[in-house]
């Protein structure tokens, strides 16, 4: 689960840590967006055991393509760095301009873009998510 949008619920630890509850009955993780400072989400996700992951970089909080590019050049040295890295953005044409030009080039990096499950049954929590990828 993902919540791009209201700030005001991620900055409240009793609300997020119902919404956690409900998230980890049912096997699902959380990607924070971290769009306001004063998330409380992963901390509370993990304090009620549920597998999480926050953003590293927001591609397209400007939406032009020199700026995009700028972030994904940091996404690709934050990646290398710490091994991987979270990206959010959103379906602009100068997010997709910029995404067919440079994905390529991480390819040749030896870099790939894959989903959050993905990466966090890499780090050792595949028996807390609900598969989404079958079928």
């Amino acid at each position: 689960m993902n919540n791009h949008q209201g700030s005001l619920l991620r900055r409240h630890p009793g609300h997020m840590g119902w919404v956690m509850t409900q998230m980890r009955g049912k096997g699902y993780f959380f990607v924070d967006s971290r769009t306001t400072k004063q998330t409380v989400a992963a901390q509370v996700a993990k304090g009620k055991g549920v597998p999480v992951m926050s953003r590293d970089v927001f591609l397209d909080n400007e939406v032009n393509e020199a700026h995009i590019e700028e972030q994904f050049e940091g996404l690709i040295a934050l990646a290398r760095t710490k091994g991987y890295a979270v990206a959010i953005g959103h379906p602009h044409p100068a997010t997709i301009s910029v995404l067919r030009k440079v994905l390529p080039k991480l390819r040749a990096l030896g870099g790939k873009v894959v989903p959050v499950s993905s990466q966090l049954k890499a780090a050792g929590l595949v028996g807390l998510i609900k598969s989404t990828e079958a079928g």
